[in-house]
């Protein structure tokens, strides 16, 4: 299934194996090789009283992780040199990020 998935271009779309009667092994097995392979937005049930008459969880969906966002390095501060020749830095020479859309803009202080 989960090459079925990412073929389609779709590799986070939910899937759930449903078993019923004498399937309770087999969603066991089905259970395990998805928790063994890490396989994300899947889940096993198991119907007792036959298909969809009742439904115990054997597997709940694993959850895909939380898009991480990159970390950036601040920008560096400019080094000048002052005209006597001495090296300086200043909040004026410095390079500041601006800040991301939506969010209120500071006046340098």
């Amino acid at each position: 299934m989960d090459v079925l998935r990412r073929h389609a271009r779709k590799p986070d779309l939910p899937v759930w194996f449903v078993s019923f009667g004498d399937g309770r092994g087999w969603a066991g097995q089905t259970a395990r090789a998805i928790t063994s392979a890490r396989f994300i937005n899947m889940g096993v049930t198991y119907s007792s009283d036959g298909k969809y008459e009742s439904s115990e969880d054997v597997l709940q969906p694993i959850a895909a992780a939380a898009p991480v966002m990159p970390i950036t390095s601040p920008l560096p501060v400019l080094a000048s040199r002052s005209p006597g020749g001495t090296d300086r830095t200043s909040d004026q020479d410095a390079i500041v990020d601006r800040p991301a859309a939506g969010l209120p803009r500071h006046s340098a202080l």
